[in-house]
């Protein structure tokens, strides 16, 4: 981006011809009727001309670094699939395990109920 505006700055800028003056090149834009556009219109569409450019430019340079993302993203996927497959086990061995330990925790609950309702029926 700095390289360009240093090549803006140092080529020379077109002659002003003042209004209804024309600056005959072949690369001067000119109007529906066929004359020369004024000089300021001029610079103003080299230099969207010149931001075209850069754009096409950056989004290339875009589109290569996003490839490189996509390859990078395949690849933590391919071994991501493996610590996904290791997750999933250790997520299956974990509910089991809760789902023993609920099981417990019920039986405790009941026990502790019973024990409540046999002192219930002692102290009356």
């Amino acid at each position: 981006m700095h390289q360009r505006k240093q090549q803006r700055s140092q080529s020379p800028s077109p002659p002003d011809h003042g209004p209804g003056k024309s600056n005959h090149s072949q690369s001067t834009p000119h109007d529906k009727q066929g004359g020369a556009l004024p000089t300021d219109l001029t610079r103003a569409y080299s230099n969207v001309v010149l931001i075209e450019r850069d754009a096409t430019a950056m989004i290339k340079e875009n589109n290569k670094k996003l490839e490189a993302m996509l390859k990078e993203i395949e690849c933590m996927q391919k071994g991501g699939l493996k610590i996904y497959t290791d997750l999933a086990v250790i997520a299956h061995e974990a509910n089991a395990l809760m789902e023993r330990n609920n099981g417990m925790l019920d039986v405790r609950a009941q026990r502790l109920a019973q024990k409540g309702k046999n002192i219930q029926k002692v102290s009356l």
